[in-house]
């Protein structure tokens, strides 16, 4: 079944390549957050990923109608015929050995976190929970992510763990997630998220208003039982007629009514009492049926 990470990220893939410029630097971060270095020029693909290797394929394909040619990079994958290798021509000159500064337009930046996402990150179904992550081997480019998703100046709240020898940056912000995923270009997987929001939303309300009239219900369910208990012990002990007439009136609309509220027995009452008046009447009766043997 497919996983909402690979949804997302298929879709991506389905939007048409941008300018050469876009398809650099979503180039640029698929190789320094999936890719092996060998040296400065030569990357390995990683073989896990199907997916990376065709993105970066195609992306080549697109920076090899640039006039402006300054690196020449070696990147090597597997393929079902063996290892194979592709040399494709960056239209920036970048030394991939000192990522500490890179130095990407606004107007990019969009572009080279869409080629993390590719690269290293994740998002969890979001009917089980929100939390979008970026899995990390290195410190460095730790601080390349977190630096660059600043620069976007979208606010997308990103924190930072360290977990089993990696650098996570995640997110568990439904809003923000869904504000990264129109950002980097899965629209259609934003709308899901909203929508799964806003069912779990309603759900939620409803249950909350459910749950909130089940109480209510019991605690009239029992004070009532208390009340009925209370009048008919007074009765067994043949004092009801001693109770004055407005007491009466009360114990008899309530045996009547066994499980109306209190503000229902005071529209049905013939003296027309507030709901604090029958609920003094009645508790007086408690009362003194508590102290009756």
């Amino acid at each position: 079944m497919e996983s909402f990470s690979q949804k997302a990220k298929l879709e991506i893939l389905s939007n048409p390549l941008e300018s050469t410029k876009n398809a650099f630097y979503e180039m640029y971060a698929l190789l320094i957050f999936s890719c092996t270095q060998l040296d400065n020029s030569v990357f390995l693909a990683p073989h896990e990923s199907t997916l990376v290797t065709s993105r970066i394929i195609n992306l080549s394909k697109a920076l090899a109608q640039t006039n402006n040619k300054f690196n020449n990079v070696k990147i090597k994958y597997n393929s079902e015929f063996g290892q194979k290798e592709i040399n494709i021509f960056l239209p920036f000159e970048m030394n991939f050995q000192n990522t500490k500064n890179i130095p990407i337009e606004d107007l990019f930046i969009h572009s080279f976190l869409r080629g993390a996402f590719l690269a290293c990150a994740s998002i969890v179904n979001p009917e089980n929970e929100y939390h979008l992550e970026f899995c990390i081997n290195s410190e460095k480019l730790k601080d390349i992510l977190l630096k660059i998703i600043d620069c976007s100046r979208l606010n997308f709240e990103m924190k930072t763990i360290y977990r089993r020898n990696a650098y996570v940056v995640y997110s568990k912000s439904a809003e923000k997630i869904t504000d990264f995923l129109v950002f980097i270009g899965a629209k259609k997987c934003a709308m899901d998220l909203m929508q799964v929001k806003m069912i779990k939303e309603v759900r939620n309300n409803v249950n909350r208003t459910t749950n909130f009239e089940t109480a209510n219900i019991t605690k009239i369910t029992n004070s009532a039982a208390n009340q009925i208990e209370a009048i008919k012990k007074i009765k067994k002990h043949k004092k009801f007629e001693e109770l004055t007439t407005s007491l009466q009136e009360i114990a008899n609309l309530r045996i009547e009514n066994p499980y109306s509220s209190l503000d229902d027995l005071s529209k049905k009452s013939g003296s027309k009492i507030t709901k604090s008046g029958v609920n003094h009447r009645l508790q007086k009766i408690i009362d003194i049926a508590k102290e009756l043997a």
